[in-house]
């Protein structure tokens, strides 16, 4: 899938352009540099092994992967203004470029834009030098790779709804929260959420447990509630080997940071999902100050317009056994499409799916979670049981397990139902 930006910007340039832009760039460079793995300089490369025979064609290709860099910077440069202030933090390396890196790009190869079309003229000259063609390869998987990180700014240049401002400011307040700890103490998941949910638990000091009310006395009832909530995601990884573990709609990854404190161990590569770019960038920062040494992935991710996140997964790692979760986020969206299904199911051969969301009223009519058809909760999700029994009726799905009123902090009107559900 391609960005608006490579879809909307020429690649053909005229020539007093690429002659200023060859001669800026160093593109016919004397000497090969291959320990500088830039897309720019492994074209460069290129061009030195071929003997600057197809120059001009390299030069459009340099100059089409450095403006989209540019781009892709600025937008980076914008989004930093105003969520993040702590870029020393992070580590952008590059990941080898390996043998699955290798089959992506000879897909991506047969894309339908110029700048594919270039890259497969040139793999496919009779050059016979294995070099050439995997510094090529290599130069279409992280051009492909830097379209989609454009594709992922611009849904996050897209104005949020009220509720996603809302969410925003929520996910904010907690950063900042988190900026004030001290570097030494530990993250809290905990002491996260229970700071998240003050205000509620202060009016309504309890929760609902298998539809039953409990009173929250002290912050150990709060933690033992917190973890029950968690514990059906625990089991199933403390009893299985994931190759991934994905949280949709994952706000600034409350959840699977609280897995990773609880399970030292853990191997599976973790992904965040999340909407709004408050909870994506609270999300970078809990990750970078606290678990910079977890295999932890965060993607901008819509429930309506889900390829590029599930795009994003496929380009780190081939799957085949995935653990995939939501909690209080299907709620949000009225009607969930069927390709958000068809994404989940070809993530992998093996699909674990929970969810925990207030959907009860569609499961069973004796649920304490009625339909809400006023006020903001009107536009809360409506078929996402229905989606599932139609997916088991297509033999795509097997739904195994479902708890009615499963959980919630305060509000019977938003309680979870668990619903958990397999691949086969």
């Amino acid at each position: 899938m391609l960005s608006s930006w490579f879809k909307t910007t020429n690649i053909e340039h005229d020539k007093i352009k690429l002659k200023n832009f060859n001669i800026n760039k160093n593109v016919r460079q004397s000497a090969l540099i291959v320990g500088n793995r830039t897309v720019c300089q492994m074209l460069r490369n290129v061009n030195f092994l071929m003997q600057y025979k197809y120059e001009n064609l390299i030069t459009k290709i340099i100059l089409y992967v450095n403006d989209a860099v540019l781009k892709l910077r600025k937008y980076k440069n914008d989004f930093d203004k105003n969520w993040w202030n702590n870029k020393t933090a992070i580590n952008f390396n590059r990941s080898n470029f390996n043998e699955y890196y290798k089959e992506l790009a000879l897909e991506f190869m047969v894309i339908e834009h110029p700048v594919f079309t270039f890259y497969n003229q040139l793999y496919n000259i009779n050059i016979n030098d294995d070099n050439i063609q995997r510094f090529i390869l290599e130069c279409i998987y992280y051009t492909y790779k830097i379209n989609l990180k454009l594709l992922e700014y611009e849904y996050m240049d897209l104005p949020l709804s009220i509720a996603g401002n809302n969410y925003t400011q929520q996910w904010n307040n907690i950063l900042t929260l988190l900026k004030n700890h001290n570097d030494n103490m530990a993250y809290d998941p905990y002491y996260i959420t229970k700071w998240e949910l003050r205000k509620r638990i202060q009016e309504k000091p309890y929760y609902i447990k298998k539809g039953r009310i409990a009173n929250i006395k002290n912050n150990n009832d709060f933690k033992l509630a917190f973890d029950f909530s968690r514990k059906p995601v625990l089991d199933a990884i403390n009893t299985n080997n994931y190759d991934a573990i994905i949280e949709l709609g994952a706000g600034f990854g409350r959840n699977m940071y609280y897995y990773s404190s609880l399970i030292q161990d853990i191997s599976s590569s973790i992904y965040i999902g999340e909407y709004t770019p408050g909870g994506i960038h609270t999300a970078k920062y809990i990750k970078n100050k606290y678990f910079s040494d977890k295999m932890v992935n965060i993607f901008h991710f819509d429930y309506n317009n889900s390829d590029g996140f599930f795009e994003n997964i496929k380009m780190k790692e081939k799957l085949s056994n995935v653990l995939i979760t939501s909690f209080w986020s299907i709620e949000q969206i009225t009607l969930l499409q069927p390709k958000l299904f068809d994404n989940i199911l070809n993530i992998a051969k093996n699909v674990t799916c929970f969810h925990i969301e207030p959907v009860g009223w569609q499961i069973d009519s004796k649920s304490i979670m009625k339909e809400n058809k006023t006020g903001f909760r009107s536009y809360y999700n409506k078929n996402l049981y229905s989606s599932l029994l139609n997916l088991q009726k297509q033999n795509k799905i097997v739904i195994s397990n479902v708890v009615v009123d499963f959980f919630n902090f305060g509000d019977p009107e938003s309680c979870g139902s668990l619903i958990e559900w397999k691949k086969i």
